[in-house]
């Protein structure tokens, strides 16, 4: 892992470093659960394929992480700062379109013996390219998100930079779940998001 980032790690790292790779790791879960849950009810059909939405997410985390010393210092905070404004355009996207998943735009659908019945008030949107873009959407997000969630990992040691993402992850589950709870709206868990893009952004590259 040294070898990986190549650079000493200090003993003490800050503390504002800690809590931001806290709270990215807390983005990370509770926005991952957010689209899980919003495009499986959004986009028809969908939401007997959750696992499409999750395929994206760790895709884009590994392009992050990958790619991360690529764009270091000012240039992670710019591209991250990015990331608010892909999450509002496939979120504009997917309610504008309402489109389905590709092969399953009818009232049943067979996958290998497997029948899927579902309804809709009207005909969902058809077609590859937009179900692409909402795939590439989602991969992009969460690049933009880890790549950031890298820079603070590079900072700490492995062990102390793992306990402080896993401990955001975990919160963000949580999170997620008291808001289900609560039957808070889809408009709520963006509106928390919006709140935790904040923490990836503040003197991230100083």
């Amino acid at each position: 892992m040294k070898a990986c980032f190549n650079q000493p790690w200090p003993e003490h790292p800050a503390l504002k470093d800690q809590f931001r790779l806290f709270a990215l790791g807390f983005l990370t879960l509770f926005l991952e659960l957010a689209l899980i849950r919003y495009l499986g009810g959004t986009v028809w059909n969908m939401g007997y394929f959750p696992n499409l939405v999750l395929i994206a997410v760790f895709v884009g985390m590994g392009v992050g992480f990958i790619f991360r010393r690529l764009v270091e210092g000012a240039r992670s905070e710019r591209l991250y700062a990015l990331s608010p404004l892909v999450l509002l355009l496939l979120i504009l996207v997917v309610n504008l379109k309402r489109f389905s998943v590709p092969g399953f735009q009818s009232f049943e659908g067979n996958l290998n013996g497997e029948l899927f019945f579902t309804d809709t008030g009207a005909q969902p949107a058809s077609g590859p390219f937009i179900f692409l873009f909402m795939f590439l959407a989602v991969i992009t997000l969460f690049a933009l998100v880890s790549q950031r969630t890298a820079q603070y990992f590079a900072r700490m040691r492995p062990l102390r930079a793992y306990t402080m993402d896993i401990l955001g992850s975990c919160c963000g589950i949580l999170a997620f779940m008291g808001m289900s709870f609560l039957w808070a709206p889809a408009f709520a868990w963006f509106v928390a998001t919006a709140v935790l893009f904040q923490a990836g952004l503040e003197g991230g590259s100083r």
